[in-house]
């Protein structure tokens, strides 16, 4: 199961991140000034790549997972290659199996 949160950039592009912050493995929210954040501890995240700027893990990103939009629907899709480069990045399935790489 894929646990993400998907958000729209100021320049209207649908990106999808890891549902795991970096800093302690909290979940992510939108907080009321419409940023990204982490429920647990407030870290705040851009929604263009990621980035945490502010918080306990400022300078780290989200793992990503790249995203294709259809222009006549608006529904969103990833390629194979996608989800084997966010499942090699992603720190929840690391975290699951014990590694700590």
């Amino acid at each position: 199961m894929l646990d993400v949160v998907v958000v729209k950039s100021k320049d209207e592009t649908m990106r999808a991140f890891e549902n795991f912050c970096p800093h302690a493995g909290g979940k992510m929210g939108i907080s009321a000034d419409g940023t990204l954040s982490c429920k647990s501890h407030g870290a705040k995240f851009k929604h263009e790549d990621g980035l945490c700027v502010s918080g306990p893990c400022q300078g780290e990103r989200l793992v990503p997972l790249t995203l294709s939009q259809c222009e006549e629907t608006g529904a969103l899709s990833y390629t194979d290659e996608a989800l084997a480069a966010f499942l090699e990045g992603s720190r929840l399935a690391r975290f699951m199996q014990g590694s700590k790489r």
